[in-house]
């Protein structure tokens, strides 16, 4: 393997599927089921078309670095044998390969692309200059998938069930606080809001004005509890007028005000 490509020699093989074990280290956890039983029916009418790709680790025993889903669906199909494409490389390499690979597939989500490249830079230490040319992009577009790691599982979820774009996505990265960014994401899924409607909530919410009308309206309600104060005492008063021994009792602090209102029984 040379720069994550399979060098030109390499052969394809039949290997049994019991000697070949899945790859712990691939981020991918969830596979659809529907996916895999569509893959196997084409499987058994077809055969597996592309091979999987594989590193010998003993002479009866190999690791699979790509084709999780042709491997489970030729099982499912009842295929005893699978085309592979057998090449020597560390466990590292291997691991990388295989997250190279996989970035590149077009049933990935958006969120799931980010966090294999997240994967490659924090754990294997490769650049997003690497990244970006083994998989075909360019830098500055890696390092904007990149940045969708940031969103909470929360945040995911809501995006993902509504299928709302990865272009809203970027527009949404732009605001920095999790609270507002959350409620965006839900009156988007809730409204159906165009990109450009997306476009204009988050350019008001991230004005200067409106962080300067946020701190404008948090003091106003500071200056606006104390006529409560006010109807407090009304209603101490209302119930003393009416029978209802009620004794009010009033701490304040730096800190805190506190009221206590005692009613005998």
């Amino acid at each position: 393997m040379v720069n994550g490509k399979i060098k030109g020699e390499s052969k394809i093989e039949m290997i049994p599927v019991f000697q070949i074990s899945v790859n712990p280290s691939q981020p991918r956890k969830q596979i659809n089921k529907k996916e895999i039983i569509s893959l196997s029916k084409s499987i058994e009418l077809n055969g597996v078309l592309q091979p999987l790709t594989v590193r010998d680790v003993s002479p009866f025993e190999y690791e699979l670095i790509s084709g999780e889903r042709r491997l489970r669906a030729a099982v499912m199909a009842g295929f005893s044998f699978v085309p592979c494409i057998i090449i020597h490389c560390s466990e590292r390499q291997a691991a990388v390969y295989g997250l190279l690979e996989n970035v590149q597939r077009i049933d990935l989500s958006y969120f799931e692309q980010a966090d294999y490249i997240k994967k490659l830079v924090d754990d294997y230490g490769l650049t997003l200059e690497k990244v970006s040319r083994q998989i075909g992009i360019s830098e500055f577009c890696a390092a904007d998938k990149l940045k969708l790691s940031e969103f909470t599982t929360e945040e995911r979820k809501i995006l993902s069930e509504n299928l709302i774009p990865e272009s809203y996505a970027y527009i949404l990265l732009k605001v920095k606080d999790s609270i507002i960014r959350l409620n965006i994401i839900k009156k988007i899924a809730e409204n159906q809001l165009s990109l450009i409607d997306t476009e204009e909530l988050v350019q008001s919410l991230i004005s200067p004005d409106y962080e300067k009308a946020l701190r404008a309206n948090q003091k106003i309600v500071i200056k606006d509890i104390r006529p409560f104060f006010n109807t407090i005492r009304k209603a101490v008063s209302t119930m003393k007028h009416s029978g209802i021994k009620a004794v009010e009792e009033k701490t304040e602090t730096e800190d805190f005000i506190e009221y206590r209102i005692r009613i005998t029984k």
